[in-house]
């Protein structure tokens, strides 16, 4: 049985099943999940709202318990982590801060999405691969959660609103322009992290400069 016969079958309760494991675990593909919503709904086989109101509410509360995971394991796991990983020098150090931060990044981390970075929340769930392992992070630095749970909000409304506008125009045919619509979001979020991973570089090989 498919995604389309699973909503088909069980509506709304087959769309927040199937959007919190992915808020979960990023599976299923929320942009496949949403598209079929809204060419079922195109097909007049099921109501919109109720579709709607559970995809949501179903992805907001896969990304709060994704955040609250993060927030249990802590800073600490990471810093234990980073140090198990340098001291076998078979990585890179520049390699090991950018996937593995030092305390000092992760505190300014902390300060950004404490004080301004939320939005961030928000604009990272319009992008496939990062919009849900996003919530591990702001966990991890203690994001306040009321913060994160509103641009969470808004950021899936948005991805929502956006891949179930396009299975209720083009149906059957979505997935000819979703995979496209994909692969340019990808590309997009792939500069993104070059350039985020050329900061951290600079930024640790300054804070390198500075102790020697």
């Amino acid at each position: 049985m498919n995604i389309s016969n699973y909503i088909t079958e069980y509506g709304p309760i087959a769309v927040f099943v199937l959007m919190y494991s992915n808020g979960v675990m990023s599976m299923p593909a929320s942009e496949v999940v949403l598209a079929a919503t809204g060419a079922l709904v195109a097909a007049q086989y099921s109501p919109l709202f109720p579709l709607v109101l559970a995809a949501i509410l179903g992805n907001v509360l896969g990304a709060l318990t994704l955040y609250s995971v993060g927030r249990r394991i802590g800073r600490s796991w990471v810093g234990a982590v980073r140090n198990r990983v340098l001291a076998t020098r078979i990585i890179p150090d520049f390699l090991v801060s950018i996937v593995l931060p030092d305390e000092a990044t992760i505190e300014g981390l902390a300060r950004v999405l404490s004080r301004r970075g939320a939005v961030w929340i928000g604009i990272l769930r319009c992008f496939p691969v990062v919009r849900s392992i996003v919530s591990l992070p702001a966990g991890m630095v203690k994001m306040p959660m009321a913060r994160f749970a509103i641009w969470s909000l808004l950021g899936i409304s948005v991805w929502a609103g956006f891949w179930i506008e396009v299975g209720f125009l083009l149906q059957a045919n979505w997935r000819l322009v979703g995979s496209r619509v994909s692969i340019a979001l990808i590309i997009v979020l792939g500069i993104m992290v070059v350039g985020s991973g050329a900061y951290v570089s600079r930024r640790y090989r300054y804070s390198r400069a500075m102790t020697e």
